[in-house]
């Protein structure tokens, strides 16, 4: 297949995103055949998303994220609407904020996805603490969010190569 031919079909591979954070639960969910502490697995789904965001915001509105969200904690165990929520206040974030620039580097968008990794893992422990009416250890979380930030370069990599291929447009 030519170059030519996948760029001029950009409007149907416009679900690309989708498609992406929809298998992330699902590749988040497999056995490694390693543990790194019980279940700790990154968080593909939040990566995806906010690259994606970050570069394309119009493939990922916010109807789709809230569905992407509701997909992850049906699929991880997670309670059902957390994930959603969120995933949303990462889109609006990037979005409200104009944290498009986290696209125009790749350093700027390791750090930009760091710093909100960072605040959604801090909301996550908050929220789940709250439902389960227990303080519940920050490990699992923090552990979470480092392996999200350390596998973020060959996540991003794979979809910012995605992204040239189909859309034809480097950023970044």
């Amino acid at each position: 297949m030519s170059t030519h031919r996948i760029r001029t079909s950009h409007g149907v591979m416009s679900i690309l995103p989708l498609l992406m954070a929809s298998m992330a639960p699902v590749l988040t969910n497999l056995s490694y055949g390693f543990s790194l502490g019980g279940d700790t697995a990154p968080s593909l789904t939040l990566i995806i998303v906010f690259f994606w965001v970050s570069r394309r915001p119009t493939l990922l509105p916010p109807i789709l994220v809230l569905l992407i969200g509701l997909w992850h904690d049906i699929l991880i165990g997670a309670p059902v609407g957390l994930t959603s929520l969120l995933l949303l206040g990462v889109r609006a974030a990037i979005v409200e904020q104009n944290f498009i620039v986290f696209s125009q580097s790749f350093l700027l968008g390791w750090i930009g996805f760091a710093a909100l990794c960072a605040g959604v893992t801090l909301a996550e422990w908050v929220l789940v603490s709250w439902l389960q009416s227990e303080l519940l250890s920050l490990s699992p979380f923090v552990v979470q969010a480092l392996l999200s930030i350390i596998l973020y370069p060959v996540v991003a990599g794979i979809c910012g190569w995605l992204d040239y291929i189909v859309f034809g447009i480097r950023k970044g």
